[in-house]
């Protein structure tokens, strides 16, 4: 029995030993406040690299591609139905609860490259903004390993960046697989 006592945490720590993990995740991308006025919410995918610090701690590089499109009457006089995409890069501190099931807290800062095309209604030829403005990010999870080298996640983060014509305010919704090595 006392090893039982022993071996139980052990046992449930392994999954978080894994030193580095590669990921691929898809998901959905919500705008708020002002920016869901003028863009609409869309897909997102993209790829992450793990490096485990601790047990309980690990930090992680996202990449990411967002794309949505322009909402009608949006109060920037962006006509409708152009495209907008958001190339977010940040590093993430992640702090979870060691186990097969682990619910984690995130936060991060990152660069947030944003591109927007479309007409102006007094002009013929499209304008096409891009830029790059330094942003953070926090959020929730949950990971479940599988093996103690693989497993699955799925998390909502918040993401702000001041950006022109509408700040970046939004949140997604992500859900993805990992390889640890």
């Amino acid at each position: 029995m006392r090893k039982m006592f022993i071996l139980l945490p052990l046992l449930l720590a392994l999954p978080s030993l894994a030193f580095f993990s590669v990921g691929a995740r898809v998901g959905y991308f919500m705008p708020l406040g002002d920016y869901a006025d003028t863009f609409s919410g869309g897909f997102t995918g993209g790829l992450k690299l793990d490096l485990g610090i601790l047990p309980f701690l690990d930090t992680s590089l996202n990449v990411t591609y967002v794309e949505g499109t322009v909402v009608k009457d949006n109060p920037h006089g962006i006509p409708a139905m152009e495209m907008n995409s958001i190339v977010p890069v940040y590093l993430q501190a992640k702090l979870k609860l060691p186990g097969l099931i682990a619910p984690y807290v995130l936060a991060g800062l990152g660069l947030y490259f944003y591109s927007l095309e479309y007409t102006p209604v007094d002009a013929e030829e499209p304008v096409d903004e891009t830029g790059a403005k330094f942003g953070y990010n926090a959020g929730l999870g949950l990971e479940i390993s599988f093996l103690g080298f693989m497993g699955a996640y799925a998390d909502g983060t918040y993401h702000w960046a001041d950006t022109e014509p509408a700040t970046i305010n939004s949140i997604t919704f992500q859900a993805g697989a990992y390889i640890g090595f």
